[in-house]
């Protein structure tokens, strides 16, 4: 006899679920085991590795990225436990509570969670290892908690402030949030619904975190890459413009579509309609005219929408024809976010061969001094790959990668200081004739060589250069002081 307690297991939304989770965790295992590390999260570890906790408010001035990330690192990177798998699992264990948060607490279709999960920028968070899905598990806790805002009066406002503290992309969401929060206090108050010592706690807890976020945006300094206009559109344009790929263009067009008609959607409650649109014109402007963005940042258009209508649903029944048809429409755009974009999930990291090279070559280098360019990325990865061995490494900007100076300088637009690196030669002359230079030959920057060497022409700061060996991802360059610079010093 069939136990009917056995059938209900076999839910569909059960089923779905079970999919989603299994395939899940198969696709990030198989694309994390593949995975080489980008620059930015080799980057983070570095960050989080070399730099104190006040020092972390000076790099995000030029990282765009908040402290919450490199303080989670911490505990790994200072006592150098399992780079770099050991982020990828942290990460992913952000990544997948997110996704088992939103099953259990989203007020959507099962057919839509499980499009939502396998969209891309729910794929990509949880195998890059950055700040974003910190982010998107804050955004989803917040949204679960959305109705009980009032009733939390430190809790709500302690998790936008989180939410602000993972990165700017993030920190619009956050911001939009906060608006919307004051602006029904100042109508409670008005309608005498509460009475001002009601705000005392969400004030207190907005008001210092809006210090801690202040204070790491202040004088924030627009990285070389963003200066010109004509980049940043370019840029911008790159990722909306239409191609031959047609799920992109289905998801550029039925997202701003979706968006413009929200108001007929969202008739019972307009606050939801306006955080969704509101932050996605913040981001939308930034990408267009303050900082360059790429397709991770504009990710979060899509889960701005996602959690719109998490906010709306969990407050209001959808009852019309026409908000069914426009939920359809919306499941229709969360099925082609899994389509949007063939993103590269494989690099070939060229720092794990020159870190093989140099561990072959070890008693050449042992001792030595290493500059390496460009500074802001390229063989940047060997540094945590050989903390341990008897080399330091430098920016071409002339800083130690042991410094956090390294990390707040190294998106200057000069990209490389020759009196800086002359300074640091001859602060310990007995090193001079034990430093190299690494110049990034790799495919993917071979017209860093020919820039570095155009640089050197124009101005090499008393620097003499000799070739000592090449691979075929860097050229090696013995450097020293040249004999009328030293004289000078």
């Amino acid at each position: 006899m069939i136990n009917k307690k056995n059938l209900k297991f076999f839910t569909q939304n059960n089923l779905l679920f079970l999919f989603s989770i299994i395939g899940y965790i198969i696709f990030s295992g198989i694309v994390i085991s593949r995975r080489v590390p980008f620059f930015d999260e080799i980057n983070g570890w570095n960050i989080s590795q070399n730099c104190s906790f006040t020092e972390l408010f000076d790099v995000s001035r030029r990282e765009g990225h908040f402290i919450l990330w490199y303080l989670l690192l911490k505990p790994l990177s200072l006592n150098n436990i399992g780079f770099e798998w050991s982020m990828y699992v942290l990460n992913l264990f952000f990544a997948f509570s997110a996704v088992l948060f939103m099953w259990k607490k989203a007020p959507f279709n099962p057919w839509l969670k499980m499009f939502i999960t396998f969209s891309l920028p729910i794929q990509m968070f949880s195998v890059y290892a950055r700040c974003y899905a910190i982010g998107v598990l804050l955004m989803f806790i917040i949204c679960a908690i959305y109705p009980q805002r009032k009733k939390r009066p430190i809790l709500y406002p302690f998790l936008i402030i989180l939410l602000a503290n993972t990165s700017i992309v993030a920190g619009i969401f956050a911001f939009v949030l906060g608006l919307l929060y004051c602006y029904e206090a100042i109508v409670d108050l008005i309608t005498k619904k509460i009475v001002l010592k009601d705000l005392l706690k969400p004030f207190v807890v907005f008001s210092l975190g809006s210090i801690v976020i202040l204070s790491q945006i202040i004088n924030f300094t627009v990285p070389y890459y963003s200066i010109s206009q004509e980049y940043l559109h370019f840029r911008f344009y790159k990722f909306f413009a239409f191609s031959s790929y047609w799920p992109k263009n289905v998801v550029i067009v039925l997202q701003a579509f979706l968006l413009l008609i929200g108001p007929l959607f969202f008739k019972n409650d307009k606050k939801p309609y306006i955080l969704a649109v509101l932050s996605s014109l913040i981001l939308l402007f930034i990408g267009y005219k303050v900082y360059v963005l790429d397709i991770w940042h504009y990710m979060f258009l899509f889960l701005f929408f996602v959690c719109t209508l998490w906010i709306y649903i969990n407050e209001n029944a959808i009852k019309t024809l026409w908000q069914k048809v426009y939920y359809a429409m919306f499941m229709v755009l969360s099925f082609m976010w899994i389509f949007y974009f063939k993103f590269p999930w494989h690099w070939n990291g060229f720092y794990k061969p020159t870190t093989a090279y140099l561990q072959a070559n070890m008693e050449k280098y042992k001792g030595s001094k290493i500059f390496l360019f460009p500074t802001d990325a390229s063989v940047i990865g060997i540094v945590p790959m050989l903390k341990n061995e008897d080399i330091e490494f430098y920016s071409s900007l002339g800083y130690s990668y042991k410094q956090c100076a390294a990390y707040v300088n190294q998106w200057n637009p000069q990209r490389v200081d020759f009196k800086s690196i002359k300074r640091e030669l001859l602060s310990e002359p007995q090193r001079i004739n034990n430093s190299y230079l690494f110049v990034s030959t790799a495919e993917s920057w071979k017209n860093d060589l020919p820039y570095f060497m155009s640089l050197y022409e124009q101005n090499n700061g008393g620097i003499k250069i000799d070739l000592y060996d090449k691979t075929n991802d860097v050229t090696i360059y013995k450097i020293s002081v040249a004999e009328k610079a030293k004289n000078a010093e």
